[in-house]
């Protein structure tokens, strides 16, 4: 498939890479995020932070020097970064050339499927989409989140305000391993998914999770088997479980 060079202005900020601007080929007309065709805003991971008018981020990524590291590094793509006065750079990139548009996902008949927020919810028994993350949380032995795209093209993340959100068009599933800064995070599924495609997700999730946790916690005792002999003991503090989970954006493990 052919491929496009775009410029990208770029800068540091306490909220991570602050994306400015972009153009094709470094002599095209300047784009902002909402005038990015989407295909760019996916290879850059461009996420607008809720309550800044204007400021969108690149990725996960903390910072200019973290991200000239992660070039330097990589072999396959052919990036490169320009360093300008001040806190500002210049990112090089290739991305696919536009293509025709892909045809709708038509999922079969009867298949179960999660098209929709409700189907998303009904899933995860949510009766509110602010239950989302508790019901994953609490269903989970990782303690998974979740994060939702709603059809601005905004992500939505575990800790952030949900109430007023009633449509959604993707989302992610994720897990912080504790006791390490390992993460384990699903790719986007964009609506229609099927149900056992997110099922086997979570399966994968909760066993890269364990095996994460094992090699951080080399010389954690194995949990042995309870006395069966022992009285059973009343419930000291039932409805524990009912904590709301980490936020994904601010939880580090101790």
């Amino acid at each position: 498939m052919a491929r496009e060079i775009w410029e990208a202005k770029i800068a540091d900020s306490i909220s991570g890479i602050i994306f400015i601007k972009a153009r094709k080929r470094g002599r095209g007309p300047w784009l902002e995020y909402d005038d990015l065709p989407q295909r760019v805003k996916d290879y850059l991971q461009l996420e607008r932070l809720p309550g800044q008018a204007g400021h969108v981020k690149i990725g996960e990524i903390r910072n200019i020097d973290e991200l000239e590291e992660i070039i330097e590094r990589n072999v396959v793509d052919r990036n490169r970064l320009t360093r300008q006065r001040g806190n500002q750079a210049t990112l090089w990139f290739e991305v696919d050339a536009e293509s025709r548009p892909a045809r709708p996902r038509i999922i079969p008949r009867g298949t179960p499927a999660i098209r929709s927020l409700q189907d998303l919810m009904n899933y995860f028994s949510a009766e509110r989409v602010t239950d989302l993350n508790r019901r994953i949380y609490r269903g989970t032995e990782c303690g998974a989140s979740i994060s939702v795209r709603t059809p601005d093209g905004v992500w939505h993340h575990n800790g952030q305000d949900w109430s007023g959100i009633e449509e959604i068009t993707a989302f992610t599933i994720q897990t912080i391993v504790e006791g390490s800064d390992a993460e384990v995070n699903s790719a986007p599924f964009v609506l229609p998914v099927t149900e056992e495609e997110v099922e086997n997700w979570i399966t994968h999730m909760e066993i890269e999770a364990d095996n994460l946790w094992h090699e951080s916690n080399p010389d954690w005792p194995e949990e042995e088997e309870p006395d069966q002999n022992w009285p059973e003991v009343e419930e000291v503090n039932p409805g524990y479980d009912d904590e709301d989970p980490p936020s994904v954006k601010n939880w580090r493990p101790e």
